[in-house]
């Protein structure tokens, strides 16, 4: 939950968690890895199910993969989770930014579920039973960015999944983001990522 209301002493709470679990003498260490292990993985499984529009921008199987191999350091345990957490929480941030405009959180919801459908403020707009004057003016100032700038950010988002997620190649990606020109997205892509959508295809 704090991971999608954007807490910012998310990631601490659940290093204290970690501490608390190693600190506790009941338990073996072995008990206490696979206790940390399961608590982390609960906590992947809850905000991929509470926000399945997630899965359109990065699959629950990245967190879910242990690229960590125990070494013996209780800190690099911790530091394994708290990095994906943290990447976890930054995506998230970024794709659903906070607000307490409730018209505001439905739209970012609808757009962030249909990231290859027409998401032209006019379109999104009846889509979600909302009045377009209402969300042209407000979106910028209770959102610190223009509804253009976040639509390229989700396109990007979805693009990069596709590219590194699927075989499709880079102008049918185009396509279903509705990009003409693989020119255009291609500096937009690498305005984002630093790196062009070439570079980033298995």
């Amino acid at each position: 939950a704090g991971i999608l209301t954007h807490r910012e002493n998310v990631i601490a709470l659940f290093e204290q968690t970690f501490d608390r679990i190693y600190g506790e003498n009941k338990e073996t260490q072995l008990e206490k890895d696979m206790l940390v292990k399961e608590f982390y993985q609960n906590i992947i499984n809850q905000v991929f199910k509470q926000a399945p529009w997630l899965h359109h921008y990065v699959s629950a199987q990245h967190f879910q993969k242990l690229d960590y191999l125990w070494a013996g350091t209780l800190d690099g345990f911790r530091e394994y989770f708290t990095r994906k957490l943290r990447e976890l929480k930054e995506q998230v941030d970024t794709l659903c930014p906070k607000t307490t405009d409730k018209g505001l959180q439905e739209l970012l919801l609808y757009v962030l579920g249909n990231p290859e459908g027409d998401l032209r403020l006019k379109i999104a707009a009846e889509n979600v039973h909302l009045n377009y004057s209402y969300l042209s003016n407000n979106f910028s100032t209770k959102i610190p960015l223009h509804y253009s700038e976040y639509i390229q950010r989700v396109k990007m988002a979805r693009a990069a999944y596709l590219l590194e997620n699927t075989d499709l190649l880079i102008y049918e990606i185009c396509d279903a983001l509705s990009y003409q020109d693989t020119n255009y997205f291609t500096r937009q892509f690498r305005k984002v990522y630093q790196v062009t959508p070439t570079a980033m295809s298995p």
